[in-house]
């Protein structure tokens, strides 16, 4: 489960690690493309566009992509997948890929930033670490389930999308979890945006503390102290749909990072 400080990041998880690797090699295969290096942009169809941001400890890379509008004034970030074993975000995250449409925003998304995780449907990446504990904010050093990792920032994963947050500047984070259920209603920084993403996901408004009170090492809380943008977390239930998924819960995460489709 997620468990966000004062969120607004969204990440979203909704495939097993096998069915993410398809996503960048068949929109590579049809556009007749090959992987771009870190950091390099590469057109991969109609309106979207792939970033290799990264890799992870056993080698995989992870992907942002790139669609709507590269030159609107908000920039929002979707976060399908952070624990290998959350994966209805990517379900949504793929959808919103696959429907490139988007107006009104500079949108990207990542399916996931955990992809050993996903291959393997473990929380923790393949050092066992908890990725969303790893964030230097409020970092403490934890073992067990919510591994930590040696220092913040320790992990391949971490640091890439900490470089990506860091260069897009987003108004919009949002990071999609599960199981809990609801939106992150916990010290948010932005409650226009929980009040969107509540309404437009159909789901309830819920404070998500961890055992202690405090989240340590998380990455909404890194995003919302160093960051004028606002980063939440959001959970779905433990077995969404598929057609929940694909349908209201992609319109609506664009509607609610203030997007819209044709």
């Amino acid at each position: 489960m997620a468990l966000s400080a004062a969120g607004l990041v969204l990440t979203v998880a909704t495939c097993s690690g096998a069915g993410l690797r398809p996503i960048a090699h068949q929109v590579q295969h049809q556009a007749g493309v090959q992987t771009p290096q870190p950091g390099t942009a590469t057109p991969v169809g109609s309106g979207v566009e792939q970033r290799r941001i990264g890799a992870s400890v056993e080698h995989r890379p992870i992907f942002a992509y790139r669609l709507g509008n590269p030159g609107a004034a908000v920039t929002a970030v979707v976060l399908g997948n952070m624990h290998g074993s959350e994966p209805a975000g990517v379900q949504v995250a793929r959808a919103i890929i696959g429907s490139p449409a988007v107006r009104g925003i500079d949108l990207w998304v990542i399916p996931t930033m955990n992809p050993d995780g996903l291959a393997a449907h473990t929380r923790q990446n393949a050092r066992g670490v908890d990725l969303n504990r790893n964030w230097g904010y409020r970092w403490v050093r934890q073992a067990g389930m919510y591994d930590s990792g040696p220092r913040p920032f320790s992990e391949p994963e971490t640091r890439a999308v900490k470089t990506f947050l860091d260069h897009v500047h987003a108004s919009f984070v949002v990071s999609f979890h599960q199981p809990l259920y609801g939106v992150d209603s916990d010290h948010v920084k932005n409650p226009r945006l929980m009040n969107r993403l509540a309404l437009d996901l159909h789901l309830p408004r819920k404070p998500f503390t961890c055992q202690t009170g405090v989240c340590h090492g998380t990455m909404t809380g890194w995003f919302n102290a160093h960051h004028a943008g606002a980063a939440i977390t959001v959970e779905f239930g433990s077995a969404p749909t598929h057609s929940y998924l694909t349908g209201p819960a992609r319109a609506g995460t664009v509607r609610a990072v203030l997007g819209r489709y044709r």
